[in-house]
């Protein structure tokens, strides 16, 4: 009411004192205006609880008081504004009409003019400090507000806003969906870790498990090898070849020692040398008068304690064993 008796009503040059005309421009620019919304301000801030209004209301009005953008803030006089009412209908987009009625509308729907400290009841007179340091700078004055636009322009606020919100709900989104992916990833990692982990005592179980095949097919071979020899009354025990006195096996014709085999199997009964692979393959039947034809291929030291006396055979004799051990050798 203040505003609209004593600077409406009685003809505040707001044009000329805004340089809002071409007439004007020369005049220079004289805020008497926004240095009363000033003074309310410096009020305001010494009694907060004094005044239904906050002090955004206050910097609404100074910033529109200079926009043109209501017809409230133009021309020079009332009759001017009702002249202009009548050329322009206030439907033009430009521009609007009152100012008292938007912020009217405002106010139904939000509490951004109201001044939430307001206490009619606890407020006398208002004595305000006048001196320098009881003054401060209003923020009108210094505020910035390039980056997002001027917050006075409320509708344009709003939907800007209202922007602001979607692309932060989307890069939250966005930033959840990242998250997400990463936490995936960092899943699947460690599922291949545990799936490598999992395929290594798998393959070290089936190497077990075949280490210990091939251990009991050896001892299964041998064991049938043992059941093989003692069907044909073989008895083999370990035997230590010479390399002086070479041996070879009875089966394969090869020597008995060599850089890596020095040992094999002799039996006890017909002396038959053989290497201990090749034992398993012997199938001809002991014959214990074989021993007695042996000590040429078999050292003396190697043969097994016997209670009779060995006689040395004559040549032919031990002719005629090796070409029947070729024989055996052969058949077999």
């Amino acid at each position: 009411i203040l505003i609209e008796k004593e600077w409406l009503a009685f003809g505040h040059r707001f044009s000329h004192r805004a340089n809002h005309t071409i007439s004007s421009q020369n005049s220079g620019i004289t805020p008497v205006f926004l240095i009363f919304l000033d003074a309310v301000h410096q009020l305001l801030e010494q009694f907060p609880g004094a005044f239904e209004f906050n002090d955004f209301f206050l910097r609404f009005l100074a910033y529109h008081s200079q926009s043109a953008f209501f017809r409230t803030f133009l021309l020079d006089c009332e009759s001017e504004r009702v002249h202009l009412e009548q050329l322009v209908p206030e439907t033009a987009e430009g521009h609007r009409g009152c100012i008292w009625l938007y912020i009217k509308e405002k106010t139904r729907r939000n509490t951004i003019f109201h001044n939430l400290l307001y206490a009619p009841d606890g407020q006398g007179v208002l004595l305000p400090a006048s001196s320098v340091a009881a003054l401060g700078i209003w923020a009108f004055y210094s505020e910035e507000t390039l980056s997002h636009g001027s917050p006075y322009d409320i509708d344009l606020a709003e939907a800007e806003l209202a922007e602001r919100e979607e692309e932060r709900f989307a890069h939250s989104g966005e930033g959840a969906v990242e998250e997400k992916m990463s936490l995936k990833e960092d899943e699947d990692q460690e599922e291949k870790e545990e799936k490598h982990d999992w395929d290594w005592q798998v393959r070290r179980l089936l190497m077990k498990r075949a280490a210990v095949r091939l251990l009991l097919r050896g001892v299964t071979s041998r064991s049938a090898a043992n059941q093989k020899n003692v069907s044909r009354n073989h008895v083999f025990e370990h035997y230590g070849a010479s390399g002086a006195q070479p041996s070879e096996c009875a089966l394969c014709r090869f020597p008995l020692y060599g850089t890596v085999v020095r040992t094999g199997q002799r039996c006890r009964q017909c002396g038959v040398i053989a290497h201990d692979k090749c034992i398993v393959n012997i199938t001809w039947p002991c014959d214990s008068r074989m021993a007695a034809v042996l000590p040429r291929t078999i050292p003396e030291q190697s043969l097994p304690p016997t209670p009779s006396k060995s006689v040395e055979p004559p040549q032919s004799t031990v002719v005629r064993s090796e070409t029947m051990l070729s024989d055996i050798g052969e058949g077999g």
